[in-house]
């Protein structure tokens, strides 16, 4: 046999409240719901799309600004025949 040392209660009750586990709730799981954000996502969707319109429309305009500029270019050296013979190897 052996000795059983004495111990304070509020050891024990320590102990006791770390040892017992709580009982467990079972709850159900809700259905899922729209969230509320999908029209300020739509509407901020729309204004990028509407931004992305006028820089294709910007692109646009200036491709054709550089292509005018290289029909004058080509102009040009036909006239003066200055830079026909130009080595493109670098």
């Amino acid at each position: 046999m052996g000795y059983i040392l004495p111990i304070q209660q509020h050891e024990y009750s320590d102990y006791q409240r770390r040892m017992v586990t709580n009982k467990r709730t079972i709850t159900t799981v809700e259905k899922p719901y729209k969230a509320g954000l999908q029209a300020k996502y739509e509407e901020l969707q729309h204004q990028e799309e509407i931004r992305n319109n006028k820089v294709d429309l910007i692109l646009n305009e200036v491709e054709q600004s550089v292509s005018e500029f290289s029909e004058v270019d080509a102009i040009y050296t036909e006239i003066t025949g200055l830079g026909q013979f130009i080595n493109e190897r670098i």
